[in-house]
């Protein structure tokens, strides 16, 4: 069974405006209650982090790292298929 925040990433990612790139390379994801945003993006060991409480108690990636994971991938492939 996969992770219930991995599936919740992948729902979110595929409403329009939730996960948004910033110059600095990061990105800002909406929250699922549109009441917030947090901030997502590679640490030095590439591994995603994210400013939300879950993540900051887990260390293990939130709904909101699986969203920007599953948004780049599907920038990925509408790229691979124009």
């Amino acid at each position: 069974m996969r992770d219930l925040r991995a599936i919740k990433g992948m729902t979110m990612a595929s409403w329009p405006g939730t996960v948004t790139p910033t110059q600095s390379g990061s990105y800002e994801v909406r929250s699922e209650n549109h009441r917030g945003l947090y901030v997502v993006a590679r640490n030095s060991e590439e591994e995603w982090e994210c400013s939300c409480e879950d993540y900051q108690y887990r260390r293990m990636p939130c709904k909101h790292c699986w969203a920007v994971i599953y948004a780049l991938r599907l920038a990925s492939e509408n790229l691979g298929n124009t």
